[in-house]
């Protein structure tokens, strides 16, 4: 059945309306859709036509694939599309919108055809201008996205299950159809006891990690092709995912790809399928899901503009585009490159760019001569160049979204959104050239107001679900995680950005489902609110009152905290925990009842060890990142110096060889305390070293007594055991420091004498990656510093095979800071590193080399800045 939405006739006939097409309603159609149907003149309407009869919220199908309960809530309607998007603070009617949009009109249909100026539909629309299945416009906007991988694909057959004809077809498009292909995979995998999920982009991330978390007894395994999961984004994103991944147990295998032909195999008696690996490993799976494989969806578009569709290439089958996003074509006598140009350096905000970003605040300048600060004049932005092997292929058609060679921008929702942007303005202000050339328009506009707007991509960004409770992002360079998800990924957002007033509790039923028929549970509901404080009180302590019936009980709740169900269910549930152990303990000052008056004088202050340490207490610290340490060229000759220097005890550079190829060849690899013992080689030769009036001393497990570090919104104590604390002490004070039984009594003690710094060093093993731990030592490198009252610090992290290198500079008064880590971890190599089982394997001595120099370098100058003979470069 046809569908259309509109919100009333409109004073001309349709046949009278000029026609902006837009194809496509998801992310960035629906922003196109909007502003257009905000800014077109009233003889010109919005027609938006998409084959789905609500909005797919594609980024919550994973979970919602795998955790039942939340289906329906994927699926938004489409009736508030033109509408603005709801705030969180606004009145819970909608205001009325600022301009008349009753002849802006949404179409539910395929489209079968695509020419200059018309569209052919597989249906009609005669009460909207569209009587012979073919819809005229002026302008169109296509974003018809991309076909998507099977996982998600709601127009495909679910899971491995095949798709019978006349079975799928009846529903597909509708809110109905997808709910009930949600619901039949969760089951597909809930029967599965292996699952083998193919591609390690996002969608396979958060597949594997949400099945190995809800079925822990399933066997998940991910197989990407590349040795880095997310490529297009910063390292720190791979480490703290594959980290994920390891705690949840799921299976990670990098560098190889599926051989496809080897789904065809038989199944094994079991169920279980075997697959095999282009490099010939076999992988058990009873369910294989295939996370890869989109493609842009331009067939449409190829028919009528055959040369606008790239043909081969990284980028095949998008649609090329200039700047303004509207169709491009290679110019016939220039060379096209398969792969585009690199963009330029972004513009600051401004209409043509696809990011918000804070603008930067003008820089002052001190006058020589005149002692007062002045504005510096900005420099003029770099022009934003066009590709000079394309040319516009239709001036008045854009793509946007996944469907464009958008010149490197990810496809995302955001993207697809800042597009749909650009690609709005720019039509009105062709509609606005046009009509004051034929002089209809009145308004008087500069020639420099109407030049059309260029697209630049911002910097990539990206958030991913790892598990039910835990994600990971990137955003403007930043690398964050959250540990506190809700369990439908905030949904509720979405529907606002469609213009739809709800909040997360609004969406626990289903708004499309049969009313509750009203009984004694809606009389309790409804009864009147409490007339005194302690009534109020009396409600928000009783967890909740239930009126039972035959084969059901309606819980009714007072919600007076502003908490979500979620979180008072946790909190109840400590609650209750924390009150049981009290009242069992037998050493307990307060009796039972007592319990309920004591909260008041319960210490809000949370304790935590260095290991507890993530990015998000480093940012409520006041710790960022300032950058990177980037190598410099290598010193050959600093290097023989260190090599030949003898050590004291025969602490020497042969010997250090002895000790790591004794350790390579006797020791499991896999034993977690391996680690310590590379690390305890290595700065034992280094603190050996040392020369002149100064000496290096070694502690190992020094313990720092927990500090406040965080006042608001909750206090934070810090504190632990650092693994190796290297002290850089005059020869008279080393004696006292040996004796010493905690951190800040050797710092006191050494302080009133002559301590000139010291280096942190943190452990870890060899089987996680090391960037993860990269909070643990910044926290206790801060924690370090401030008590030695030091601005710079100096550490490294390892696992004894590689190193990465770290420098801390605190803000004044101590307050937060800065720190900056070596790009790449140093290693050390085997010298026959082809050969994994050899048993007379040996280190590569010019590596142990390096590393060696530079501990020996950082360790006597803990405490400074980086210099210009340094190792290192600063790299903001």
């Amino acid at each position: 059945m046809a569908t259309a939405a509109a919100a009333s006739s409109t004073s001309l006939p349709a046949q009278a309306l000029k026609t902006v097409a837009v194809l496509g309603a998801s992310y960035g159609g629906a922003r196109a859709a909007h502003l257009l149907a905000q800014g077109l003149p009233q003889h010109w309407r919005v027609v938006l036509i998409e084959r789905n009869s609500h909005m797919n919220h594609l980024y919550v199908l994973p979970r919602y694939a795998v955790l039942p309960g939340h289906e329906h809530k994927a699926f938004i309607p489409y009736n508030n599309v033109f509408l603005p998007p709801v705030l969180a603070n606004a009145p819970s009617e909608p205001p009325a919108p600022s301009k008349d949009i009753s002849r802006h009109v949404m179409l539910h249909a395929n489209v079968l055809s695509l020419r200059e100026h018309e569209l052919t539909l597989d249906k009609s629309f005669p009460e909207h201008g569209v009587s012979d299945r073919t819809l005229r416009f002026e302008y169109l906007v296509y974003a018809a996205g991309s076909h998507l991988p099977a996982p998600i694909n709601l127009w495909g057959p679910v899971a491995d299950e095949v798709d019978k004809d006349g079975v799928v077809d009846v529903v597909r498009g509708t809110k109905e159809g997808g709910v009930a292909w949600l619901k039949r995979f969760q089951k597909r995998v809930e029967r599965a006891s292996s699952v083998l999920v193919v591609g390690g982009g996002a969608l396979g991330i958060q597949y594997a990690t949400d099945i190995a978390e809800i079925y822990p007894g399933t066997q998940v395994t991910l197989l990407h092709s590349r040795h880095r999961l997310l490529p297009r984004f910063d390292e720190g994103m791979h480490t703290e995912i594959l980290s994920t991944l390891s705690a949840l147990n799921v299976c990670t295998i990098l560098g190889d790809r599926l051989d496809l032909s080897s789904l065809s195999d038989k199944q094994t008696a079991s169920g279980e399928r075997v697959v095999r690996t282009q490099s010939g490993r076999e992988i058990r799976a009873e369910l294989v899901l295939l996370c890869t494989g989109q493609t842009p969806n331009t067939s449409l578009l190829s028919e009528t503009f055959p040369n606008v569709v790239v043909p081969d290439g990284p980028n095949k089958g998008m649609a090329r585009v200039r700047r303004t996003l509207q169709l491009a074509e290679p110019v016939d006598d220039l060379p096209r490159e398969t792969e585009p140009a690199p963009a330029p350096p972004p513009p600051a905000p401004s209409a043509s760019a696809s990011a918000s970003a804070p603008e930067a605040e003008s820089p002052t300048v001190d006058t020589e001569g005149e002692g007062e600060l002045e504005e510096e004049e900005p420099e003029p932005e770099p022009p934003v160049e066009e590709d000079p092997h394309t040319r516009v292929a239709a001036e008045h058609i854009f793509a946007i979204g996944d469907a464009a060679d958008a010149f490197g921008a990810v496809n995302a929702g955001h993207n697809a959104f800042f597009q749909g942007e650009v690609a709005a303005r720019n039509i009105m202000k062709l509609i606005r050239r046009s009509e004051r050339a034929e002089g209809q328009d009145e308004q008087e506009e500069k020639e420099e107001d109407l030049e059309l707007d260029k697209y630049v991509p911002g910097e990539p960004a990206i958030k991913v679900s790892l598990g039910l409770t835990k994600s990971v992002y990137q955003f403007q360079g930043m690398i964050g995680t959250r540990d506190k998800e809700p369990a439908d990924l905030d949904v509720h957002l979405i529907w606002r950005y469609f213009g739809h007033k709800v909040g997360r509790d609004d969406l626990e039923r289903d708004p499309d489902s049969a009313p509750v028929q009203e009984d004694a549970a809606a009389a309790v509901v409804s009864e009147a609110e409490p007339k005194s404080e302690s009534e109020s009180a009396s409600v928000s302590a009783s967890t909740s009152t239930a009126v039972q019936g035959e084969k059901s009980a309606v819980v009714v709740r007072k919600e007076v905290s502003g908490r979500d169900f979620l979180e008072l269910s946790l909190a109840l549930e400590s609650v209750n925990k924390w009150r049981d152990v009290l009242e069992n303990e037998s050493d307990v000052l307060l009796a039972p009842n007592e319990i309920t008056g004591a909260w008041g004088l319960v210490d809000v202050t949370a304790s935590m060890g260095f290991t507890s340490a993530d990015h998000a207490l480093l940012q409520s610290m006041g710790i960022t990142q300032g950058g990177h340490l980037a190598y410099k060229r290598l010193d050959k000759e600093k290097v023989r110096r260190v090599r030949e220097q003898d050590g004291d005890n025969g602490m020497s550079q042969s010997n250090l060889y002895g000790t790591l190829n004794f350790l390579l060849q006797h020791t499991i690899a896999s034993s977690e305390a391996l680690p310590r013992l590379w690390v305890d080689a290595f700065l034992c030769r280094v603190t050996a070293m040392a020369r002149g009036t100064t000496r290096l001393i070694m502690g190992v497990e020094v313990f720092a007594e927990p500090e406040t570090l965080v006042e608001q919104p909750r206090r934070v104590q810090l504190g632990g055991l650092l693994d190796y604390v290297i002290f850089l002490v005059d020869e008279d004070v080393a004696g006292m420091v040996m004796t010493s039984t905690n951190l800040p009594e050797t710092i006191q003690q050494a302080k009133r004498r002559q301590m000139h710094g010291l280096f942190v060093a943190e452990a870890k093993s060899q089987e996680q990656p090391l960037s993860i731990h990269i909070p643990q030592v910044v926290s206790e490198m801060f924690i370090c510093a401030k008590r030695m009252g030091s601005r710079y610090i100096r550490g490294a992290l390892t696992n004894g095979r590689e190193w990465i290198f770290v420098l801390l500079e605190l803000n004044s008064g101590q307050k937060g800071g800065k720190y900056w880590r070596s790009d790449v971890p140093r290693k050390v190599k085997e010298s026959n590193e082809s050969d994994k089982l050899s048993v007379g394997a040996t280190v590569n001595e010019s590596d142990v080399d390096v590393i060696v120099a530079i501990l020996a370098d950082w360790t006597t100058r803990c405490a400074e800045n980086i210099t210009g003979d340094d190792w290192f470069r600063l790299v903001s």
